[in-house]
């Protein structure tokens, strides 16, 4: 998590570790919102950094495709489980290739992923099971997933920092 410390003491936390935290299965089985995350910290005097009202709603969104997703998939683990012969692995790497969109290194396909994911419109990640856990939701509700290559090197952290998912 991306905190910065004063004088031994939490002064800020960036809006990309809100999200790394909201992405985590401890949230998504948990029943706080993503408001309550974001006034967490404040509430302690820990400044939410490096935001736009883009950066919040896609934030907010993001939160809401996770809990929804997470919460479908958990009403559907019963009905899968009396089909034995689809495995969840199977599943996974259909929705992944039905939902997502493995950016290719060229300029273009970058520039068009990073404007729609700035309107709103698609989400950028390095998390291959990501993509797939939530890409069908998300494609539900009109956002489309984009997965960074792991051969372009660097974390998700990295990708965010240089400018390749800002809004997030």
């Amino acid at each position: 998590m991306s905190v910065i410390v004063r004088n031994n003491q939490k002064v800020g936390i960036l809006y990309h570790s809100i999200l790394e935290y909201i992405s985590k299965p401890a949230f998504l089985k948990s029943k706080s919102s993503v408001n309550n995350v974001i006034q967490g910290p404040q509430s302690k005097g820990i400044q939410v950094l490096a935001s736009s009202n883009q950066e919040e709603d896609s934030i907010s969104l993001a939160g809401e495709i996770m809990k929804d997703a997470y919460a479908k998939v958990k009403a559907d683990l019963a009905t899968s489980k009396a089909n034995k012969d689809i495995r969840p692995k199977d599943i996974k790497s259909t929705l992944s290739k039905q939902w997502t969109t493995v950016l290719d290194p060229s300029r273009t396909d970058l520039i068009l992923a990073c404007a729609a994911h700035v309107k709103g419109s698609a989400f950028i990640t390095a998390d291959q099971v990501f993509a797939a856990d939530f890409g069908k939701e998300a494609a539900r509700r009109g956002v489309r997933i984009y997965v960074v290559p792991a051969s372009w090197g660097g974390s998700s952290t990295e990708l965010i920092s240089m400018g390749i998912g800002q809004s997030i």
